[in-house]
């Protein structure tokens, strides 16, 4: 199945390289980027579904700060590409929960196998999982993921993931927590809060909020409105 891919490199060489590559493999190259700064826009305005993102950049910011901010928002298949086989940036990218890197140049045959072990990686994760468990105090609950309502981080390192008939609070972050919800279910609108699309009820008039179908209240932050409007349209 084709892919809808943006790739952020920022040597033009290793580039063109892998948008060639990517082409050749029978995917969508939606763009490609030479610093995170342009690339992120585009990221939440046409949500690829794979990442090729160079570890490295040659700017203030580096590969993982763009990873970690896509990932507040939504969860895509994410390769990083790197010149070296051991640095730093590789066991922060391993600490993101990103299992797999490419070391340049690329080439098709690694790409391919790297891009199928991403998909049946994420596919088995698809199967194993349509709900969460979550603690409680005699045990734990299996949560499904269409009974959850909206999550809420109290800053204190908590979330409080408010179900149908129930509120949990488990030791994670907010984007930790997303990671492990559907992406195209679940929406971050705010640095505190996040909701699943279909417990929306309406998107108030000043676009500062909106409701649930529970009644709650939740803020909409300036950075998160383009992409919950691109979803609403």
């Amino acid at each position: 199945m084709p892919l809808k891919v943006i790739i952020i490199e920022d040597d033009l060489v290793h580039r063109l390289n892998a948008e060639m590559l990517c082409e050749q493999l029978g995917h969508h190259v939606k763009g490609c980027f030479n610093n995170s700064y342009d690339a992120l826009a585009q990221i939440l305005r046409h949500k690829p579904d794979l990442l090729l993102v160079d570890i490295e950049l040659d700017e203030n910011t580096n590969g993982l700060m763009l990873i970690e901010e896509v990932l507040q928002h939504y969860s895509p298949l994410i390769l990083v590409t790197t010149s070296f086989t051991e640095n730093d940036y590789i066991k922060q990218a391993l600490k993101l929960g990103i299992s797999q890197y490419l070391v340049k140049p690329l080439d098709i045959n690694n790409l391919s196998v790297n891009i199928q072990m991403a998909l049946l990686k994420d596919t088995q994760q698809t199967k194993e999982k349509d709900a969460l468990l979550l603690k409680t105090a005699m045990g734990s609950d299996r949560v499904l993921f269409e009974d959850i309502d909206c999550l809420e981080t109290d800053g204190n390192r908590y979330c409080l993931i408010h179900a149908k008939n129930k509120t949990y609070r488990e030791r994670t972050t907010l984007t930790a927590l997303l990671q492990k919800l559907p992406c195209n279910e679940f929406f971050r609108i705010h640095k505190s809060f996040a909701f699943r699309f279909g417990a929306l009820k309406s998107l108030h008039h000043d676009q500062q909020s909106i409701t649930l179908l529970n009644g709650k209240v939740l803020p909409l932050g300036e950075k998160y409105k383009p992409l919950l409007m691109e979803k609403l349209k």
